[in-house]
């Protein structure tokens, strides 16, 4: 078999780049994902993305990246494997890498010794303007947790389930709700969030022993 031309080959490997990081970045969004994804040495991984000569790999990298500093046990890791190609990305990046990227470093700086590990990387006026709030933070609860039989268990409560979110959809206040439990929602309290899920019959039935509501910014697209 013919070895591929050098620019077939790359673009392959520029292709399998952008799936990698798309996939990563969706294990990232779900609360076990984001465990995996720290347990697994993947951050310094992302990192190396991030100095990828593309920006849709870029973007994935940097968003996943900053859907895991939401996570207190990831905030330093995030920093110290990733702070110098964040910054960079955050300073000289194409749009959606750069805000992505922003997005990352804010939400790590949220930690005391990863806004030190910052702190040494940057002069005090440049720290300030990256970690400028990158837009207005929606809430979500991200991870409902639930029961390793909910599949067998749900049946006789599913419809009710998926009715309570379609009212939510058709008020306009949930964005879309993704298998894996995950709702985002928009325009809406926590206490508004708080009251949806003591409501929802998985919930009541004790099909979801555990949830979690946080905020999220947006670095793609605006719900």
């Amino acid at each position: 078999m013919a070895p591929q031309p050098p620019a077939a080959a790359a673009a392959q490997l520029l292709a399998a780049l952008r799936a990698a990081a798309e996939a990563l970045l969706v294990v990232g969004h779900h609360a076990d994902g984001k465990a995996q994804l720290r347990q697994s040495e993947c951050i310094p991984v992302l990192a190396g993305m991030l100095g990828v000569a593309d920006g849709q790999v870029q973007a994935s990298a940097a968003a996943c990246l900053a859907a895991l500093a939401i996570e207190v046990d990831s905030k330093v890791p995030v920093v110290a494997a990733a702070a110098p190609a964040l910054i960079k990305l955050a300073q000289g990046g194409e749009p959606v890498a750069a805000t992505a990227a922003r997005t990352a470093l804010l939400c790590a700086a949220e930690h005391l010794d990863a806004r030190r590990k910052l702190e040494l990387l940057l002069k005090p006026n440049e720290l300030q303007a990256l970690l400028q709030p990158v837009g207005q933070l929606q809430q979500v609860p991200p991870d409902y947790k639930y029961v390793p039989d909910i599949v067998e268990r749900r049946g006789p409560y599913r419809e009710a389930h998926l009715a309570g979110a379609n009212k939510k959809l058709e008020a306009g206040q949930l964005v879309m709700a993704v298998e894996g439990a995950v709702f985002i929602f928009k325009n809406i309290t926590k206490d508004d969030i708080e009251a949806f899920v003591k409501a929802d019959p998985y919930v009541q039935n004790g099909l979801v022993p555990d949830y979690s509501i946080k905020p999220y910014a947006v670095v793609v697209g605006s719900p």
